[in-house]
């Protein structure tokens, strides 16, 4: 479940943070960009950490994840009833 030795938790904790914050920025963007913007931070904090994982840490804690509205219309042909 956990990816790093150590401090592991507190690392995961910091992730989900940095998270919150970044998703109050900017609402919608992809796993990939976000560890691509997260990368430095994560490097100063010594946190090894790739984005499918990134991924799986949004996944887990329910947030970030935006699934995406249906934008057509299902007809309903009323005259064959």
């Amino acid at each position: 479940m956990l990816w790093h030795k150590g401090d592991s938790l507190d690392d995961e904790y910091l992730v989900v943070e940095m998270l919150r914050e970044l998703r109050r920025e900017i609402p919608v963007m992809g796993s990939k960009r976000i560890h691509q913007m997260l990368a430095p931070t994560l490097a100063a904090h010594n946190i090894k950490l790739g984005w499918n994982r990134l991924h799986e840490i949004r996944i887990r804690y329910r947030l970030l994840v935006i699934r995406r509205m249906k934008h057509f219309q299902n007809n309903v042909d009323t005259s064959c009833v």
